[in-house]
């Protein structure tokens, strides 16, 4: 799985900021917006990519944040952005940080990503000081309310298992029991949101190959036949010249005993 996470984001670094940046949840937030009003004192942006988050953060007048992540392309983005911050290249899973670092841990559609969430849980528990706030942002599976998903996604994965491209997720999910279990005694809360967007039928196969990684790391004439699926069923749900998508999340928030 980190080879591939390196390999695709060194491609497309920056391509999760597009991806989520104009899907919106139903009350007119992105899921960037919504996670950063979690956010207060000492900010950790966990898995901070090109540091779209860290950007939402900034913007509610919370100046004090730090971004990690493993990919060094992303690094660069973000440290182009905000030269004034930290953002340090490291494992979620051995935090380079001290005790009681920080006021709150964020962290936007990454845990799923990362082997081993019940070490990435003692980190953040350790990292944090009492009383400390922790708000993740995690995938919740496939909309297939919306008929421009199943029209496509089968096809599509038909094409990743000709490519023999196999993607070793860890299958964390950090659903509200696992949540629970890694943060005993913490407040809670947890909710699913459905994201949309309309996005420009002649930006759609570049937009589903920065959403899905698979699509991202096929080659040559998998990659091609990929981005002719996508236009051809773009084609077939577009309304006036853009497709909806939809993707569902799922969004928790704690907060530690002071």
């Amino acid at each position: 799985m980190t080879e591939a996470l390196t390999r695709f984001h060194d491609r497309y670094a920056g391509g999760s900021g597009v991806v989520f940046g104009n899907a919106l949840r139903s009350d007119g937030r992105s899921t960037y917006a919504a996670l950063a009003a979690h956010a207060g004192g000492a900010v950790l942006d966990l898995a901070c990519g090109d540091g779209s988050l860290t950007a939402a953060v900034l913007a509610r007048g919370i100046p004090t944040v730090t971004g990690l992540d493993q990919n060094r392309t992303e690094l660069a983005q973000a440290r182009a952005r905000f030269p004034e911050l930290a953002f340090v290249e490291g494992d979620a899973r051995d935090l380079p940080f001290p005790d009681g670092a920080f006021d709150t841990v964020l962290c936007h559609m990454a845990l799923m990503l990362i082997p081993d969430g019940d070490r990435v849980a003692a980190e953040v528990r350790r990292v944090l000081r009492p009383g400390g706030g922790f708000a993740g942002v995690v995938g919740d599976g496939l909309d297939t309310t919306n008929p421009v998903v199943p029209a496509l996604m089968p096809a599509i994965n038909t094409v990743v298992a000709e490519a023999g491209l196999h993607i070793d997720y860890p299958g964390e999910r950090w659903t509200d029991a696992e949540v629970a279990g890694r943060f005993p005694g913490w407040a809670a809360t947890s909710e699913v949101a459905v994201l949309e967007q309309h996005v420009p039928l002649e930006r759609f196969a570049h937009f589903v190959t920065l959403h899905y990684y698979g699509v991202g790391l096929l080659d040559g004439a998998f990659a091609d036949h990929a981005r002719e699926l996508a236009l051809e069923v773009g084609r077939a749900h577009a309304v006036d010249g853009r497709v909806r998508w939809t993707t569902r999340t799922r969004a928790f928030s704690l907060r530690a005993p002071a």
